[in-house]
C-alpha cells in the first residue's frame, strides 16, 4: 500500500505523526502513553476502497508498537461509517460532546 509515516518533533513529548498514502491520511498526537487521532481523511474517489481501515489498522499497530496504551479521537455522530470504523478497532465512546457544531451533530469521544 505504500504507507509512509513522517514525524515532528522526534523524541519530544508531544510529539506530532503522520501516515499517510496516495489517497489517505492519519494524524496523531502523542503525548506520554496516549495517543490522540485527527485528521483521518480520504480522498472522496477512493472511499468506500477500506484505505482509512488499512491506514487506521497499520497506525494502531505502531502505536501499541510504541509503547502507546491508549488511543483516544473525536468524530461527528452523524458520520455512521467512521463510528463504525473506529468501533470495529476497539474504540468505545467515552463521552458525548456538545461543542462540535459544524453539521449541527453533536460529536462522540472515543477511547
Amino acid at each position: 500500500r505504500g504507507i509512509t509515516m513522517e514525524e515532528e518533533f522526534p523524541g519530544e513529548d508531544p510529539r506530532e505523526c503522520c501516515w499517510h498514502d496516495r489517497y489517505s491520511e492519519c494524524r496523531v498526537r502523542i503525548s506520554g502513553d496516549t495517543a490522540y487521532i485527527y485528521g483521518v481523511l480520504t480522498s472522496a474517489a477512493h472511499r468506500r476502497e477500506h484505505r482509512a481501515e488499512a491506514l487506521l489498522k497499520e497506525v494502531l499497530g505502531e502505536l501499541g508498537r510504541d509503547g502507546v496504551k491508549e488511543a483516544c479521537l473525536q468524530v461527528s455522530d452523524k458520520n455512521l461509517p467512521a463510528l463504525s470504523l473506529y468501533r470495529k478497532h476497539g474504540f468505545t465512546v467515552s463521552e458525548c460532546l456538545c461543542y462540535y457544531r459544524t453539521d449541527r451533530a453533536g460529536a462522540a469521544g472515543l477511547r
